[in-house]
């Protein structure tokens, strides 16, 4: 845990010191069906369904491989937010 404020750092800090490293990608992205896959997770597309999408476990984006038809790049906290509609800081 930091020893800062939570007014003492960004939230890129916060993130990267505070909720990354308890992430469990796996339980976060649930709704996208993970399977692990050596250092990824093969996923459903949040954008077109399709089981095409990543996630590397050491990156913090979800990448659909149809790049000629769909091409979604998001991190995970964009996913996040607009499947529940809260805040960065929700």
């Amino acid at each position: 845990m930091m020893n800062k404020n939570n007014n003492d750092f960004s939230p890129v800090e916060f993130y990267e010191c505070e909720v990354r490293p308890k992430l469990n990608l796996e339980s976060v992205l649930s709704p996208l069906n993970p399977k692990r896959s050596g250092d990824h997770l093969v996923l459903d597309c949040p954008d077109c369904m399709k089981r095409e999408a990543y996630a590397y476990l050491n990156s913090d984006f979800i990448t659909c491989n149809r790049k000629n038809h769909c091409s979604y790049s998001k991190s995970f906290i964009t996913y996040l937010q607009s499947t529940n509609g809260k805040s960065w800081w929700e």
